[in-house]
């Protein structure tokens, strides 16, 4: 069963917990140091999330956060716009097309994705170091996930909330599945409605590897909602970073006793 841990994030309201969250902005700022993070685009669905999680990252100064714009070949960039619009039907993202769905993915819809999935390298650049922090916004973007990995960066999927479901999102998903496997997380985040006037803001990170699923609750309200919603992409970040790759092999770990046995 995953682990879930979560972090409230709200102004400190003394002096405690003003410490305390001077403790995490710097444990953040140690665990992403001389990282960079990349905010990677190919289609226009998935550009205004990228601008803004770089403006946070950017905001809070714990981490360098710049774009990786793709730019692949028509084939694929329209398979993908279609697998893309599939995934954002009911989001409240602005769609590619008027169309309802994806259409027929059969197994040339497959094999394309794959051949585009194997130019990742390519597709990706020079720019991407180990330990960076590579952050997916769009179904395309997606196949430079190994590509990624390969280097020793940290692959996040930024998914959108509130996907339709359905035949048509069933079929885009098992053209992405096999490519899915290098991503180290998958984010996401959402507001709910409450007695604030913004309500309480919620980021989740899902890593698979540890079966960890770690969040940030928000609580706060105006210019303070938006330095603590800056907080919690980098915080997030950071916790991804230190737990993505944790694994458990050959069984249960088991604490050496402090008193050796005879």
């Amino acid at each position: 069963m995953p682990t879930l841990v979560i972090d409230r994030l709200e102004p400190p309201s003394s002096a405690r917990r003003a410490r305390s969250s001077d403790l995490g902005r710097a444990w953040a700022a140690d665990r992403l140091a001389g990282r960079t993070v990349w905010c990677a685009t190919a289609l226009p669905s998935g550009r205004g999330a990228a601008r803004m999680l770089r403006g946070c990252l950017i905001a809070d100064g714990c981490v360098p956060a710049r774009e990786l714009e793709v730019v692949p070949d028509e084939p694929f960039r329209e398979l993908a716009a279609r697998l893309d619009q599939a995934l954002r039907l009911a989001g409240a993202v602005v769609s590619l097309t008027a169309v309802e769905g994806p259409g027929p993915l059969g197994r040339r819809e497959h094999a394309l994705y794959a051949e585009g999935a194997r130019g990742g390298e390519a597709l990706a650049g020079d720019a991407i170091g180990p330990g960076d922090i590579v952050v997916l916004h769009d179904a395309l973007t997606a196949a430079l996930a190994e590509a990624a990995r390969g280097r020793g960066a940290h692959v996040v999927w930024a998914v959108p909330l509130g996907a339709a479901r359905g035949a048509a999102v069933a079929a885009a998903r098992d053209v992405l599945r096999p490519h899915a496997r290098a991503i180290d997380a998958m984010v996401v985040s959402w507001t709910d409605p409450g007695d604030r006037p913004r309500g309480m803001e919620h980021i989740g990170a899902a890593m698979p590897s540890p079966g960890l699923l770690a969040a940030k609750e928000i609580a706060a309200t105006g210019a303070e909602a938006q330095a603590l919603h800056n907080r919690g992409w980098s915080t997030l970040l950071a916790d991804i970073v230190d737990h993505d790759r944790g694994e458990c092999v050959g069984g249960t770990l088991h604490a050496r006793p402090a008193v050796p046995a005879r």
